[in-house]
């Protein structure tokens, strides 16, 4: 147990040193590298275990050596970047506890979290839809199995559709219309150590206006901590390092790098789980600095409080039985956007339950952020191994 903790409180410290010394986008690989180090150094023989068994497959050593010293990624939290569909909640869940959804438990949340994906998402398969404003629609499939040799892998692709755009020429007349879309086809892999688990994405992300698509290779670096005998779990999740593959003409990408951390905790006799998120810990801008922000006035600076919250989310899980949870979110980040005219007095806050039976597995949440409606999301999720699935 001192060793554990060991690790966090150092990895914790590295984190700041590297901070103050590196730019977001250099961090976020620093905070891996001293992740990597503090582990090896606390279990060597399970580490070198892990990267033995990973070679195999060939998939550790060679992405972790390629996308940390990849080029420079710019994050622009808040503001434009590229691929935002990325950072829209995977799960119901996710978007029920406050649109993060770091500290999941679902089979869905190694999309947001690859430390999440355990045992009890062996042989499970998948799907989910959300309904957005504007007839925007997203679909999520996933499938994740243990396997003897290798451990837990995963697999997935989630599509998001616009519709149809209207298209008009340069003095304003309607010329038709166009679509644009978004997907990306994700490989998660993720290794237990001791309170450990260390996961990782692959990810390869593309989107398309019409006949011009941008791609990129991505890759989520994940840790979670949980405790032995309590129910607390600790997460550490660096989200979307790499590199543009293609671009809209000339235009760079702004990858959505992002540095994430997280916490779940249930008291032992209270029928409650709460949930804490923090995020936009990596990245250069600011929520509040974006210029497309409709709240954003000039000479508007924002409260000390208004900083604070729009990093964080909060979410709470109230368990009725073994087989029923009601929950309830709140983001910062989505009140601030929605201040607007038009937006009603509950923005930033989500809601949803989950139902469990036997081997199926259901989940409904509502919430968002766009002024002009809801966000409405499901998931459904089935053991194929006949065994009853976990909630």
């Amino acid at each position: 147990m001192k060793d554990s903790l060991r690790v966090v409180f150092f990895t914790l410290c590295e984190m700041v040193r590297s901070l103050r010394e590196y730019e977001s986008g250099l961090f976020c690989k620093v905070w891996c590298l001293c992740f990597l180090k503090r582990l090896a150094m606390i279990y060597p023989s399970k580490f070198k275990n892990v990267f033995i068994q990973n070679l195999r497959v060939g998939i550790l050593i060679p992405l972790v050596t390629v996308f940390l010293f990849s080029g420079k990624a710019q994050a622009q939290y808040g503001g434009r970047n590229s691929f935002p569909f990325l950072d829209l909640p995977a799960g119901a869940e996710a978007l029920a506890l406050g649109g993060v959804g770091l500290t999941g438990k679902s089979a869905q949340s190694f999309w947001n979290n690859p430390a999440s994906l355990d045992k009890d998402a062996d042989n499970v398969a998948s799907f989910g839809y959300a309904w957005y404003p504007a007839n925007m629609g997203l679909s999520r499939a996933s499938y994740s199995r243990d396997f003897e040799k290798t451990g837990m892998w995963a697999i997935g692709i989630a599509y998001l559709g616009h519709g149809d755009i209207d298209a008009y020429d340069d003095t304003g007349n309607k010329t038709g219309t166009f679509n644009a879309s978004d997907y990306v086809i994700t490989l998660g892999k993720s290794h237990q150590m001791g309170p450990f688990r260390m996961g990782l994405n692959l990810k390869y992300a593309e989107s398309r206006i019409d006949s011009y698509k941008a791609s990129a290779i991505l890759l989520d670096i994940g840790g979670r901590f949980e405790h032995p005998k309590k129910d607390l779990a600790v997460d550490l999740v660096v989200t979307n390092i790499g590199a543009e593959v293609s671009r809209f003409e000339d235009q760079a990408l702004d990858l959505p790098l992002d540095v994430r951390l997280g916490a779940s905790f249930k008291p032992e006799h209270m029928p409650v789980r709460f949930h804490l998120a923090v995020f936009g810990l990596g990245s250069s801008g600011e929520i509040y600095s974006d210029p497309d922000n409709p709240n954003k006035e000039e000479g508007d600076e924002p409260s000390g409080a208004d900083k604070v919250l729009t990093h964080m989310s909060l979410g709470g899980e109230i368990i009725f039985s073994p087989k029923f949870v009601a929950r309830l979110g709140y983001n910062g980040a989505y009140q601030y956007e929605l201040q607007q005219e038009g937006a009603g007095g509950l923005s930033g806050f989500s809601g949803g339950f989950g139902l469990k039976l036997k081997r199926f597995r259901f989940d409904y949440a509502m919430g968002g952020k766009h002024a002009s409606g809801a966000a409405h999301q499901i998931s459904l999720s089935v053991n194929l191994s006949k065994t009853e699935i976990s909630l």
